[in-house]
């Protein structure tokens, strides 16, 4: 898209209202457009300005999309990061699923799904490490023990073993009692390293919670 000098100097004349604080939906939607004028200075003020619940859907959208089209990525997770509630979890899992192959997600929005810490948010980043992401499996350990029932859940089916270890690596960090039956159960796996590893992560898991 071609911008003439008259449609940048409204644009110009929008942005510094907007900076004033005067919300414009339309204005916003703009910002898909990749060589909108002023969009990342419009995605700055959108970090920086207090988020306004009747635009938090719009403002998803758009920085969303930025980030799908790689443009101004760093700004557009700065704006997630200041209006984004856990209940778009799902819109972020989504987002994911449909605009980036795994396991090269970015880390920036599984941090945003570990700080959510909802269902949709954990089962998704333990379906990450089963897909070889080479960081969620960092992401469920800062989530905490929160994530221990999704693991338990996944983890007699996993078919990679790069994948199990990765899980019983988290298991070590937050797993509780609730994980040792799964795990006396998997030291008895005719695989020995799976064997092994199930060894080691109960004796991790004991000597963090006593016992």
């Amino acid at each position: 898209m071609a911008w003439d000098e008259l449609a940048i100097e409204v644009i110009e004349q929008e942005s510094n209202k907007f900076k004033e604080g005067e919300f414009s939906p339309p204005f916003i939607k703009q910002i898909k457009h990749p060589d909108f004028p002023k969009r990342e200075v419009i995605m700055k003020t959108l970090a920086d300005m207090p988020p306004k619940e009747e635009h938090r859907d719009l403002v998803m959208d758009v920085m969303l999309d930025a980030i799908a089209h790689m443009q101004h990525r760093g700004t557009a997770m700065k704006v997630l990061r200041a209006w984004a509630t856990e209940k778009y979890a799902d819109h972020v899992v989504i987002h994911l699923r449909q605009h980036h192959r795994a396991p090269f997600y970015p880390d920036e929005l599984l941090d945003l799904l570990a700080e959510f810490k909802t269902k949709s948010a954990i089962e998704f980043l333990v379906d990450a490490v089963e897909n070889h992401s080479f960081t969620a499996n960092k992401y469920l350990i800062q989530i905490g023990s929160g994530c221990e029932a999704a693991i338990l859940k996944i983890l007699p089916k996993a078919e990679s073993p790069h994948a199990l270890a990765l899980l019983m690596d988290v298991l070590q960090k937050v797993g509780t009692k609730q994980s040792l039956p799964l795990l006396v159960r998997m030291t008895s796996s005719t695989d020995g390293n799976i064997a092994g590893k199930a060894h080691q992560t109960i004796q991790e898991i004991k000597k963090r919670i006593g016992g």
